[in-house]
């Protein structure tokens, strides 16, 4: 979407194969996790070694904005408003969002099977609720994975999940050319 010659690497296992490469000079550009990115890049960024350019940002509702862990640095969508002179938009867009829906706002999730009793639904909710009030355990969540919204049974999480879970004709026939492209 940015216009780049992108060639893509398989076989890589993980951030920290990525991570290797572009420290062996092997790559020009990578990217980590909040956690992966506070252990390993931070020290090297410290250096003067590595340059962070953008984040991926977070999904607020159907809002891509700044990541809380990194204000200072741009998420993509204001990188491509920036390098493009225009708002993110069309097949490609709703392709990149359900994308980055699917792998980053909703990777870490509980699913409940349907028809799951209602009391139980709210057990869970409520469990997931303990967690995120528990202020001993959070700051150890947030130290290891970075301060990021937490959504249960919300507005937000419903949202995320649809965008990650479902794609308009157009937008599906466009992601299934541009992967047949990468081949």
């Amino acid at each position: 979407m940015l216009g780049l010659p992108v060639k893509i690497v398989y076989g890589m296992k993980g951030r920290k194969g990525g991570r290797a490469a572009i420290m062996r000079g092997e790559t020009t550009i990578d990217y980590q996790t909040t956690s992966s990115y506070k252990k390993h890049i931070k020290p090297l960024v410290d250096k003067g070694e590595m340059v962070p350019l953008m984040t991926w940002g977070v999904q607020k509702g159907n809002k891509i904005v700044r990541d809380p862990n990194f204000p200072n640095l741009p998420c993509f969508t204001e990188v491509y408003e920036k390098v493009t002179g225009k708002k993110p938009g069309g097949a490609e867009f709703q392709a990149w969002s359900a994308m980055f829906a699917a792998g980053f706002t909703t990777q870490k999730f509980l699913v409940l099977p349907k028809g799951t009793k209602g009391s139980v639904i709210k057990t869970w909710q409520k469990a997931a609720e303990g967690i995120v009030a528990d202020k001993a355990a959070m700051k150890v969540l947030n130290k290891k994975l970075g301060t990021y919204p937490h959504y249960i049974g919300n507005k937000d999480l419903k949202v995320a999940l649809k965008n990650a879970s479902t794609m308009k004709g157009s937008t599906y026939k466009y992601l299934k050319n541009w992967l047949a492209s990468k081949k």
